[in-house]
């Protein structure tokens, strides 16, 4: 059930792969939300010099290994005010929609940004503007995706442009289209306001998605001088109990976060105190 960000355990290259394959094996990981050119550094941001032989070295690699590529990330800024960066984005999600398959993975992810160059919150990125953008793109998207038989995924946070499940769902029904998919990150939802709450988002988030999660992220919080701060799975107030309860029941994973390789450890063991 537990996977990891491949670049959570350090850069490396394609020569020195298996490095990063010991490391995953090591942590008893079984899958991998792999972002190429943040895993390796011998691969570009734009994809540029992703030649067919690294490609099959990578899906040869973890395939040998037994790792799935559950997550291809793409992250970009759907709604930058950089036209050029949003562009390039755009393309390098469109890329790796076409070579998904190839690298062993189908579901391909991104955030959806930002007015804000920098993805921090601007009160606009909760406008009907902002959704329109990311509708649209996401549409284009997904006709790449159909041709490709691989996946879209769309993760909502609550400070971007899709912020809580109303705009998530909003987005599923104007895509309507088994090829959009979504990666359930309750700390991403959660907000100063609303922590008290999380229950109900939990089991809201599941009922309303069932199916169209493709994965979900473990990570926590606490709330400090009024602001909600990230922490490590178990140190923070997430009712995981909850969430593993129906992730379990759903036959869900999910993929441990923003966390450092020192503390990966007792992270695991405190999911598998739940799993």
């Amino acid at each position: 059930m537990i996977g990891v960000r491949g670049h959570d355990l350090g850069i490396f290259t394609i020569e020195s792969i298996d490095e990063l394959i010991k490391k995953i094996k090591f942590y008893n990981y079984t899958h991998i939300q792999l972002v190429l050119w943040k895993s390796f550094s011998d691969i570009d941001e734009n994809l540029n010099n992703l030649t067919n032989e690294k490609i099959d070295i990578i899906s040869s690699k973890f395939k040998a290994n037994n790792i799935d590529i559950s997550v291809l990330g793409a992250y970009y800024n759907m709604i930058s005010p950089n036209l050029e960066e949003r562009t390039n984005g755009f393309n390098r999600f469109e890329k790796m929609l076409k070579l998904a398959n190839k690298l062993g993975g189908s579901f391909v992810a991104t955030e959806t940004g930002s007015f804000n160059e920098d993805m921090s919150f601007n009160k606009e990125n909760h406008s009907l503007e902002a959704f329109n953008i990311v509708s649209n793109s996401t549409k284009n998207l997904i006709k790449t995706a159909e041709k490709s038989d691989s996946f879209v995924g769309i993760e909502g946070v609550y400070t971007l442009s899709i912020w809580d499940i109303d705009t998530l769902k909003k987005l599923c029904t104007e895509c309507n289209s088994k090829y959009l998919r979504f990666i359930f990150d309750p700390v991403n939802l959660i907000n100063e306001n609303n922590y008290l709450d999380q229950d109900n988002l939990i089991i809201s988030f599941f009922e309303t998605f069932g199916s169209f999660i493709e994965i979900v992220h473990f990570k926590d919080f606490i709330i400090k001088n009024n602001k909600v701060i990230r922490v490590p799975p178990g140190k923070g107030l997430l009712n995981y109990s909850l969430l593993i309860k129906i992730m379990k029941q759903l036959n869900l994973r999910g993929i441990i976060e923003e966390i450092n390789e020192s503390e990966m450890s007792e992270a695991i063991d405190f999911l598998n105190t739940l799993i």
